[in-house]
């Protein structure tokens, strides 16, 4: 369990920390990650509770490695995005 909370606490730190170096302002970006975490921490509650920790736990985490392996394979050419700045 304790292996899982350092784990855990890494990658969330590093792509906190990592905000920075996305495109974009690096205060949208932050504003977003926030806006982003506040749903979670309710959806997280309920599925504890209403499922228990090792199956929310197991699924929440699957999804988070998920989508960093994911992106890892996805690039995306800085030409297609001119159009979006906000």
């Amino acid at each position: 369990m304790s292996f899982i909370f350092v784990a855990n606490s890494m990658v969330y730190y590093g792509l906190s920390l990592n905000v920075g170096s996305l495109g974009g302002s690096i205060y949208l970006n932050s504003f977003l990650s926030g806006l982003v975490e506040m749903p979670s921490y309710a959806f997280a509650q309920f599925s504890v509770e209403f499922f228990g920790r090792k199956r929310t736990l197991i699924f929440l985490n699957a999804i988070a490695g998920t989508g960093c392996l994911l992106s890892a394979f996805v690039t995306v050419r800085a030409s297609q995005f001119k159009r979006l700045h906000l």
